[in-house]
């Protein structure tokens, strides 16, 4: 499991709204009015060309009447994008369909052009504009002029892409590509595999019905080290919880009270739908369900169902070709906690916590290294890569003696297949 800390993770669910950028540039735009009235203060009238007064109102006004349609037009162009992307695809991949960085940049360069305009000719009226302050707006404005015809030529490209089938599936790969990266640099989470929780564990249950979007293990952490406490987390990112389903369980011999249980529910976003950013199994579903909906009798696209088995390849091999490096832990205490973490009674993982007082140096780690040859640098064990572990292997295999030689062997090929 991806770790993804909250305040990162609720980032990135307002940068994907259709509204927000749009609202930042607008918001740029009016400072730029600003900073243009300011500009007698500190630009010389000497260094600043004779202007008619006219042109910048001019110029502005033709801004304005023009953004109106073409924002009208742009927008009811992605509505029709988004509803064929739902239609050709599956309404679940609508949501990467929307927040498209390329269109959502087209859609704020337009709507903060148009305020800009709106905003200098209302300031033009009413406010005192000396020649320094003209000048400065009006090159704002032919800068505002050509950015807008940049924005308009990609969005052109754009619009010839956006809700076709062939780009919902690369969309939805390059979200799961990201995903399963992140799954594979820490896919227990920072922890390690563990059994079921022990008899006469405490749960702390969900407080809401939802999907659980977002496991913070490092929230999770915190909460342990406050109150001391040793946890097994029974669920997963796209799991469905409610009241009376556990999302974590409190290992015997402490007892949580009403503020660790909400420093541990804080710890779950829960929420109505689910998301990409740490489930890539809901992008594998949403793939497939592409694939069913190309080979329906209604449909009958082989070729469609094709192109999600060859995406659907290229994500389960990529991650395969790039071997994590992958870090053992080591902290000093005194006494030894777990946190474990999976989904119900299959795979857990379990991490290791720090107590306030040190000790003796824990052994215990978050990795499996290469037995009996790790590399510890300051503390810490590094694994050790495979090439250089044959190299290892053999040269130390050339001095043993032969009974020993296949105790030795046994040994790597268990760390192999780990």
């Amino acid at each position: 499991m991806p770790q993804l800390s909250r305040p990162t993770f609720h980032w990135r669910l307002l940068h994907q709204q259709l509204w927000f950028r749009p609202a930042v540039w607008s918001g740029i735009a009016v400072l730029v009015m600003a900073l243009s009235y300011s500009a007698d203060g500190w630009l010389p009238v000497r260094w600043v060309p004779k202007l008619r007064p006219d042109v910048v109102v001019d110029l502005l006004r033709v801004l304005a009447s023009s953004m109106l349609a073409v924002s009208t037009f742009a927008l009811s162009m992605l509505v029709a994008a988004f509803a064929s992307a739902a239609t050709a695809g599956t309404p679940r991949a609508t949501k990467l369909v929307v927040a498209d960085p390329r269109a959502q940049n087209c859609i704020a360069v337009f709507l903060a052009s148009f305020i800009f305009s709106i905003v200098g000719v209302i300031a033009l009226g009413i406010g005192d504009w000396g020649s320094s302050a003209r000048f400065v707006l009006f090159a704002f404005s032919l800068g505002m002029l050509c950015w807008v015809i940049y924005a308009f030529m990609q969005y052109m490209q754009v619009l010839s892409r956006i809700g076709r089938v062939g780009h919902t599936i690369e969309t939805i790969e390059r979200a799961v590509g990201e995903a399963l990266q992140n799954h594979v640099r820490a896919p227990l989470g920072g922890g390690r595999a563990a059994e079921a929780p022990p008899v006469g564990s405490t749960a702390v249950l969900a407080a809401r019905v939802g999907f659980v979007q977002l496991v913070d293990m490092d929230e999770l952490q915190r909460a342990c080290e406050a109150h001391g406490l040793t946890l097994h987390v029974a669920v997963r990112t796209g799991d469905l919880v409610h009241p009376i389903a556990p999302l974590v369980y409190v290992h015997p011999g402490v007892e949580p009270d009403s503020e660790a249980r909400r420093a541990l529910r804080k710890a779950f976003v829960v929420g109505n739908v689910r998301t990409f950013d740490q489930d890539a199994r809901y992008g594998l579903i949403v793939l497939a369900e592409i694939a069913q909906r190309a080979l329906s009798p209604a449909v009958n696209d082989p070729g469609t169902a094709g192109a999600v088995i060859a995406c659907m390849t290229r994500l389960l091999v990529r991650p395969m070709q790039r071997s994590p490096r992958r870090k053992r832990r080591s902290t000093q205490t005194s006494s030894r906690a777990h946190l474990t973490q999976g989904h119900s009674s299959a795979l857990h993982t379990t991490r290791s916590l720090a107590t306030a007082r040190a000790g003796s140096p824990c052994k215990s780690s978050c990795w499996a290294t290469s037995p009996r040859s790790p590399r510890a640098r300051g503390g810490q064990t590094r694994a050790v890569p495979l090439n250089k572990r044959r190299a290892a292997w053999n040269a130390r295999a050339s001095e043993m003696a032969p009974q020993d030689l296949a105790s030795l062997e046994r040994d790597w090929r268990a760390a192999f297949r780990a």
